[in-house]
């Protein structure tokens, strides 16, 4: 027993050692992570914007995904610019930059505008939500309550609560597969990137759970944020930058559950759904390639897809397991006014796209841009 007692005493400063090291290790990789998100928060902050109205009033958020100065926000931010599309947007280096807006997504509260006064802007980087998990780090920039005199972003932290959330109802706006957050996002968030940790934009801030307080100024957010799913926005950014009014599509047909499957239970005849031969009390099976589990995550599914889309959509029915290609119709959001595309900015876009493909075709066939040979 002594000799065992003894090797134990003499172990202690040997374990107290292997402790002291494992909590330093611990403690540099504590620190290595912090000077990590530091960075990554140094290096994506100048590019999220402060947005005005052209009385430089109200205040909102956005992200420039382009040097030349495009960028992203709510149309909900930018609805009172729509008038004249004049507004300005302000950079954490202090400056109020002329802001014109493009194209809108009323559906989808998405709104693309340009900033113009310098040759080139900092840039937020997209990154796929579809990648994202529950638990995975977020980071919200913006200008909360305009906090941002100056036109430096707030941040906050947190993690991602919740995926493919269905939120809106009424006359409320309706966002469809939107990222949950606790990364706290107030009035003056909307408009606003979310980040994942590596700094790639994963959505765009628009709603929160709120309340009003008789001590707060307004609403305050109760801990759930939600964003609008950056792959989403993905598909209607050729729309915005054209200057558009860009449109969602529809089956013009809706869906209830029904025990354990999901079936359509009314339709509009000769809508894509009914010319596709699709009748009530069939099952939808798969929507987008994806299993449909209950009439939410449809909802959720269709909202994500611009008008004309084509969807691979199963259905089952007595005759049995049928598979289509629907081409989607558009949803033709309301609005106050007829909107207007801006020509300069949509002649440029068309300009733009035809000068690309005629490249594409030209390089393709081995020629120069002038038609001649190349090499």
């Amino acid at each position: 027993m002594r000799k065992t007692a003894h090797i134990i005493i003499g172990l202690i400063p040997l374990i107290a050692l292997h402790v002291a090291r494992a909590s330093d290790d611990l403690t540099d990789q504590v620190f290595e992570l912090e000077q990590r998100r530091i960075e990554v928060i140094e290096r994506i902050a100048p590019a999220c914007v402060c947005v005005f109205g052209e009385d430089r009033a109200g205040g909102g958020s956005g992200v420039i995904i382009d040097e030349r100065g495009y960028g992203l926000t709510n149309f909900h931010v930018v609805a009172g610019m729509m008038g004249t599309r004049k507004g300005f947007g302000g950079l954490g280096d202090g400056e109020l930059y002329p802001l014109e807006v493009l194209g809108i997504d009323v559906t989808g509260d998405v709104a693309m505008f340009r900033l113009t006064g310098r040759d080139r802007f900092p840039v937020a980087e997209l990154g796929d939500s579809d990648s994202v998990r529950v638990g995975d780090e977020a980071i919200a920039i913006g200008n909360p309550f305009t906090l941002a005199t100056d036109y430096t972003p707030t941040v906050t932290l947190g993690v991602v609560t919740g995926l493919h959330r269905y939120q809106g109802e009424g006359d409320t706006l309706v966002y469809t597969d939107c990222i949950q957050t606790d990364a706290a996002i107030n009035p003056g968030n909307s408009g606003g990137p979310l980040f994942d940790r590596d700094g790639r934009v994963i959505g765009i801030n628009g709603r929160i759970s709120a309340e009003m307080h008789k001590y707060a100024r307004g609403r305050f957010n109760v801990g759930l944020g939600y964003a609008i799913s950056i792959n989403q926005i993905k598909r209607f950014i050729p729309h915005l930058r054209a200057g558009l009014l860009a449109r969602h599509g529809t089956l013009d047909a809706t869906v209830i559950d029904d025990i354990d499957r999901v079936i359509f239970n009314n339709m509009y005849e000769h809508g894509p759904a009914w010319d596709a031969g699709i009748r009530v009390s069939d099952r939808l099976v798969r929507f987008g390639g994806e299993r449909i589990r209950s009439a939410n995550h449809f909802a959720s599914l269709l909202g994500t897809y611009p008008e004309r889309w084509p969807v691979p959509v199963t259905v089952e029915s007595r005759s049995g397991i049928r598979h289509k290609i629907i081409r989607l119709q558009a949803v033709i959001p309301q609005m106050n006014r007829p909107y207007q595309t801006p020509r300069d900015v949509n002649l440029a876009a068309i300009t733009k796209t035809l000068t690309g493909f005629q490249d594409a075709v030209l390089r393709a066939a081995g020629l120069d841009p002038r038609g001649r040979p190349r090499g």
